[in-house]
């Protein structure tokens, strides 16, 4: 049964990752190949592009948004996707 829209099953936050080696073997253990690319922290879409090249594969912006009650989202959409204010 999924979880209510804003938040996380429990067996999710129970068996997270903890550094970048342990998502790769937890990734590896549900049958998914995944390569990873390390690079210096970027702000901007444009700076991302720039660094990058030619890496085939989904390019997404991470955004680390709190709302007036202190409740703090992560979310990682499509490069292309515009946001605005609401």
């Amino acid at each position: 049964m999924p979880a209510p829209a804003g938040t996380v099953h429990p067996d999710v936050t129970a068996k997270m990752p903890a550094t970048p080696e342990h998502l790769i073997a937890f990734l590896a253990e549900k049958g998914l190949d995944a390569t990873t690319h390390s690079h210096p922290p970027l702000r901007t879409v444009a700076e991302s592009r720039e660094l990058r090249g030619n890496i085939p594969g989904a390019h997404t912006k991470n955004l680390f948004l709190r709302d007036s009650k202190k409740n703090y989202f992560l979310v990682s959409i499509e490069e292309e996707t515009p946001v605005g204010a609401v």
